[in-house]
């Protein structure tokens, strides 16, 4: 009995010598996340909003007989900027090739769940603006929906209105499939794209 509480006592001061070594390591190698609230407590909410809760997404895919590659909400350094860039190219020989750059000013932090941002562009020779509502459902870009309102102007007339509804969700940390609908004077358009996050 005496043998066995010994035998017990002796595995006991054993675990708690590991434990006091693992301590005195944690001690003496901090882990960096941990260091910087020891050093200052951030500010997690300006953080939060700052840090933008999408990034630039390459995309390919093809809405109804068109071909499409381009790339969305490329940042111009850590402003609210952002540029858009698209072109098509028709899947028959009987249509023109059809091209896009727009120009975004969120008017929100970054991060919010809610932005909006007011779009100029041009567009197969034609000037266009209009506005954009983006509604983040899982940061950073791992899911959104977002609503594009532009008009096209020609000269000094107004000659027609564009409506574009996106849905994209992340498969991967940088793949992502994305549906649009697009709706406009000469009809309505599907599309399905694949998103490359850099």
């Amino acid at each position: 009995m005496v043998t066995n509480f010994r035998e017990s006592l002796g595995w006991a001061t054993i675990l708690i010598m590991i434990g006091l070594g693992r301590a005195e390591f944690a001690l003496a190698n901090p882990d960096p996340l941990e260091q910087r609230w020891l050093e200052q407590i951030p500010d997690v909410r300006s953080q939060i909003n700052q840090q933008p809760g999408f990034v630039t997404r390459w995309r390919l895919g093809y809405i109804q007989d068109y071909w499409e590659a381009g790339v969305a909400d490329w940042f111009w350094g850590g402003t609210p900027i952002t540029f858009n860039a698209a072109y098509q190219q028709p899947s028959t020989g009987d249509r023109p090739s059809e091209y896009r750059v727009e120009i975004n000013y969120y008017l929100f932090p970054l991060g919010n769940e809610l932005n909006v941002a007011p779009i100029a562009g041009y567009q197969s020779g034609t000037f266009s603006l209009g506005a954009r509502v983006q509604l983040l459902l899982s940061r950073p870009s791992a899911a959104d929906l977002s609503l594009t309102q532009q008009w096209l102007i020609r000269g000094n007339s107004l000659t027609d209105s564009q409506t574009r509804i996106s849905l994209g969700y992340a498969v991967t940390n940088q793949l992502r499939l994305a549906t649009e609908w697009r709706g406009d004077q000469s009809g309505n358009r599907v599309g399905l794209f694949l998103e490359l996050l850099p």
